[in-house]
């Protein structure tokens, strides 16, 4: 019971950001957030981010661009400008709050970020609606 409780307390919704999203929209959210978090741990790490970048985002980045496209996420994570983020000052997991605060920022800008970029691949795969975009301007 423990466990399933800690589970569903991984996927909190924080409170300014409740009423932005639908309730599929949230559904969806979740569905590609446990398809980027292979481990279970409620947080996606520097690894399973290097790997779904690998695997997913070959149209976006070359091998030799990985660990700088997953540098360019966790600035996102951060709330920092990519060109000053290093192993000090970027987060180490993204956590589903932080994951909702990047779809949301991605929303309000009309336009897609480094990790809803990643995310829309994603989703091609895991929905099997190739071309369905997360994110309208």
């Amino acid at each position: 019971a423990e466990t399933a409780n800690r589970q569903e307390n991984v996927y909190v919704v924080p409170d300014q950001l409740r009423g932005s999203f639908t309730a599929a929209e949230l559904r969806r959210f979740k569905k590609l957030f446990e398809a980027c978090d292979s481990n279970g741990s409620g947080k996606i790490d520097g690894e399973e981010l290097r790997s779904i970048i690998k695997k997913y985002a070959s149209t976006l980045v070359g091998d030799s661009e990985i660990e700088s496209y997953a540098m360019g996420v966790l600035a996102e994570a951060s709330n920092q400008d990519a060109a000053v983020v290093d192993d000090t000052t970027a987060v180490k997991d993204i956590s589903f709050a932080q994951f909702m605060q990047m779809m949301y920022m991605a929303r309000i800008h009309g336009a897609e970020n480094k990790f809803s970029a990643l995310l829309d691949l994603i989703d091609a795969r895991v929905s099997r609606k190739p071309g369905q975009a997360i994110f309208y301007a």
